[in-house]
């Protein structure tokens, strides 16, 4: 099954279960997935924007996408080709090449790290692939027919589909515009609201071409000069075995005298004889944000315990006030250290959300890296098992 229509056929079947028009809405995903299936080629510019968390700004895209029909490529069953002012894309079914025009240098990686690039183009949409597979539209679906509207003058379908998660409160709307006249989807909006922060992609295609087969990918290497292989890029979730385990070295002198956002210092003297949780995060990381509550159950349950929990953040100095507003509204009261990026090299992170758990000695007794259902039940079990050996 090719990803081209992977994205609509793995969205849908979870959506066609509401009762509010589900009859209307299930006729136009119907009609458009026996057109995204029909496509052997397709070719069409796309404005993308996006303002993430942690930001207030948000940055516009544009780039011209080609998507052709690949059989004998297992991951994707498409070639595609993408191209922006900088840099363009190719992907053939073994690799993805990476073209940075100014230096007419090309860069060559993994098929089986494709996914980890948030593409622009609209199909092909690593991120929304992930969050189908993560879950967040299989539960408290709500879904709507709003009507028709506009876009570029095009008459479309408005449907939007939206997930309300109680545990953490979290709120995803996606909203998806439909071509009435070719079924094609043209505009997708998607936002994501946590712990008062506020996530928002849109992509609009435009000046599509359907069938049509091009030579973008034979000219793709003309007029370079080598190809470099990149053979490791950061992944998530993280692959453990990849990265060097820091299990039973002392961490006091990893961590050095800290200094919290409220200028208060912490050196090793105050941690000695406490057990010390360390949770690396940062505002604009959705896996960080949804351990927070655990962090703070956590923080409650063991008040009266030998037992600190420091936040080290090495990404939102530069946001600092939006970080007090931030830490602030959502009541954390613990410990939060503002890292240049020197902190999370001494513990070898390289994935958000990392949690490293010291004993009363400073010796790290565990480390996780990334977020997971068990998370506090992983945590609390090893907690309640040092503390059980220290006393």
């Amino acid at each position: 099954m090719g990803k081209l229509y992977l994205v609509i056929l793995m969205f849908f079947p979870f959506l066609l279960t509401g009762q509010n028009d589900s009859l209307l809405i299930e006729d136009i995903v119907s009609q458009t997935i026996k057109t995204v299936k029909s496509i052997h080629t397709i070719e069409y510019e796309i404005e993308c924007k996006f303002k993430p968390m942690d930001r207030i700004d948000t940055t516009t895209t544009k780039s011209f996408c080609y998507v052709e029909n690949n059989a004998t490529d297992t991951l994707f069953s498409r070639s595609f080709y993408v191209d922006t002012d900088a840099i363009s894309y190719l992907y053939l079914g073994d690799s993805l090449f990476q073209r940075q025009k100014k230096k007419s240098t090309i860069t060559s990686f993994e098929q089986r790290r494709i996914d980890l690039f948030d593409f622009i183009d609209y199909f092909l949409d690593g991120w929304l692939v992930h969050t189908i597979i993560d879950g967040a539209f299989i539960h408290n679906i709500d879904k709507e027919y709003i009507g028709k509207a506009k876009v570029l003058n095009q008459v479309c379908h408005k449907i939007t589909y939206s997930t309300y998660n109680e545990e953490d409160a979290s709120l995803v709307v996606m909203t998806i515009y439909i071509n009435v006249e070719d079924y094609l989807p043209v505009k997708f909006v998607t936002t994501f609201e946590h712990m008062g922060l506020v996530q928002f992609t849109e992509k609009t295609i435009s000046s599509y071409k359907i069938n049509k087969k091009r030579k973008y990918f034979s000219n793709f290497f003309e007029g370079t000069r080598h190809v470099a292989s990149i053979p490791d890029i950061l992944e998530y979730p993280p692959n453990n075995k990849s990265q060097k385990s820091l299990l039973f070295e002392s961490a006091y002198n990893k961590l050095g005298i800290l200094k919290t956002i409220d200028e208060v210092t912490i050196d090793t003297l105050d941690l000695t004889n406490k057990v010390v949780l360390i949770d690396f995060w940062y505002m604009g990381c959705p896996p960080c944000l949804k351990a927070i509550p655990i962090i703070k159950k956590i923080q409650g349950n063991y008040k009266k315990e030998d037992l600190i929990i420091i936040g080290i953040n090495p990404f939102d100095s530069r946001n600092k006030k939006l970080l007090k507003h931030f830490l602030a509204k959502n009541d954390m009261t613990y410990s939060i250290v503002l890292g240049n990026g020197e902190l999370s090299q001494n513990f070898n992170t390289k994935s958000y959300p990392t949690f490293v758990l010291l004993d009363k000695n400073g010796i790290i007794q565990f480390e996780q890296k990334g977020y997971d259902e068990n998370l506090y039940s992983t945590l609390t079990t090893k907690i309640n098992s040092i503390l059980k050996l220290e006393n």
